[in-house]
């Protein structure tokens, strides 16, 4: 193995590490019924500071959200997760064009 492949693998490694002994640090609710933290994704997204860098986990109820939700690249390690089924908790962004250009999350 090459010196740089070696090293790569080292730092891959100590990556993954350091993820799974990280602890969710900000637990936040999401709710269209206004029982809850917010009730808009990205309403929560953006009240996780510029430059995070603790694990953020945002709760979503069930109910469709009409949004498109951007999480900015200054804003790691936040995680979204529907609490239903998926056909419980859906998120719908009535854009049409490229998926790179109109997704739902960017």
């Amino acid at each position: 193995m090459a010196c740089g492949a070696a090293n790569f693998a080292c730092l891959l490694v100590m990556a993954i590490l350091m993820q799974a002994f990280m602890v969710v640090k900000i637990f936040i609710t999401v709710d269209k019924s206004g029982n809850s933290d917010y009730t808009k994704i990205q309403y929560a997204i953006d009240a996780v500071p510029s430059g995070n860098a603790q694990l953020v986990f945002i709760w979503v109820k069930p109910g469709v959200y009409h949004e498109k939700v951007v999480v900015p690249s200054d804003k790691p390690y936040i995680t979204v997760s529907g609490t239903g089924t998926a056909h419980e908790t859906v998120i719908i962004w009535n854009e049409c064009g490229e998926i790179f250009d109109v997704a739902v999350f960017t």
